[in-house]
């Protein structure tokens, strides 16, 4: 009887499809009854109820060690790698047996780019420092035989895991401008140079003309985070897209924290109208930032404060003054306007 109550249990699991319409303790519950029976699922299928729990937070140290179970048993090694990918998060505190784990499937599957992702985020979120392992997959890594969607993720690995060999990262430049390639693949691989400050004018401007092309399509989230990726590289300019991207900026309906670091973003390279800088008081008060919130997102705007208007400035220094109580902000905003 207790078999056919799980079994049941689980068949409720494989009916949800992308959210399910029950409460959080609910689906808490249901995940409980029925962890133990994940290895019965397919690849496609555990993927599936992942995503379902990273929905509610429950891919959590008390589930890791069913996940980790299941994972290993999906034969699908593409599979395999995206639900690590997915498991492996900075909230998550993995055991050194789990760790261990988690190599032996990196090394059984032997899909470097994949690898190379899974590893870099071990290194920046669990200060992971088996360097030997991430050296053996650096080493078997043949960029050019990469296809851009492999190249993102290994590019966003390498970043994360600090490696900053200058002739790996030139030899995945060029063979990225080989590539047919999605933007979003290419987001990826531009992250990675400008995180560890790569890539060379000829990589840059590519991008930058990319990035013009999708302007008219792209979502606002790609958009922002394409914007931070370009405005922290040092080797091209955004000239010649400038009026082009805050046309976009003007005339879509962005999410107001997406907003608030596209100004951080074009005053970071000096770009953008009176125009756009105006909106930017208007646009703090519809957020309604106040508190430590306010304050230390006036600090990040400080690193900026040239470029931004006196009378926005003013209007928003004397607001995160008088809303603050915490007195360690409070100094350091005072020395960035000094």
């Amino acid at each position: 009887m207790k078999l056919v109550m799980r079994s049941s249990r689980l068949e409720q699991l494989m009916k949800f499809k992308g959210k399910h319409d029950i409460s959080c303790q609910e689906f808490k519950q249901l995940i409980l009854d029925t962890r133990q029976q994940f290895t019965q699922l397919n690849g496609e299928q555990l993927n599936s109820v992942v995503d379902l729990m990273k929905h509610d937070q429950l891919v959590d140290d008390d589930n890791t060690d069913y996940l980790l179970t299941a994972i290993k048993n999906v034969e699908d090694q593409q599979i395999r790698y995206q639900l690590l990918d997915k498991i492996i998060l900075p909230t998550s505190n993995l055991s050194k047996e789990q760790v261990k784990e988690i190599e032996q499937i990196i090394e059984s599957c032997q899909q470097y780019a994949m690898g190379l992702s899974i590893m870099g985020k071990m290194v920046a979120f669990y200060d992971y420092q088996n360097i030997q392992i991430m050296n053996k997959f650096v080493n078997e890594f043949d960029v050019t035989k990469t296809n851009a969607e492999q190249l993102g993720a290994a590019c966003i690995g390498l970043a994360l895991g600090q490696y900053k060999d200058k002739q790996l990262w030139d030899d995945i430049a060029s063979h990225c401008l080989k590539l047919e390639k999605d933007f979003h693949s290419y987001m990826r691989i531009a992250t990675g140079m400008g995180l560890t400050n790569n890539g060379n004018v000829e990589f840059w401007n590519d991008f930058i003309e990319q990035f013009r092309k999708q302007l008219k399509t792209i979502n606002e989230d790609l958009f922002t985070q394409s914007l931070q990726v370009i405005t922290q590289q040092n080797v091209a300019s955004l000239e010649l897209c400038e009026a082009e991207i805050e046309y976009y900026i003007i005339n879509s309906h962005i999410r107001i924290e997406n907003m608030m670091s596209i100004y951080v973003s074009m005053a970071r390279k000096q770009l953008g109208s009176q125009q756009l800088y105006s909106k930017l008081e208007q646009d703090i008060y519809e957020m309604q930032l106040s508190g430590d919130d306010l304050i230390l997102y006036v600090i990040e705007l400080m690193q900026v404060k040239d470029r931004l208007p006196n009378q926005t400035l003013n209007v928003l220094v004397a607001k995160a003054y008088s809303e603050s109580q915490n007195q360690e902000l409070i100094d350091k905003l005072t020395n960035l306007i000094k």
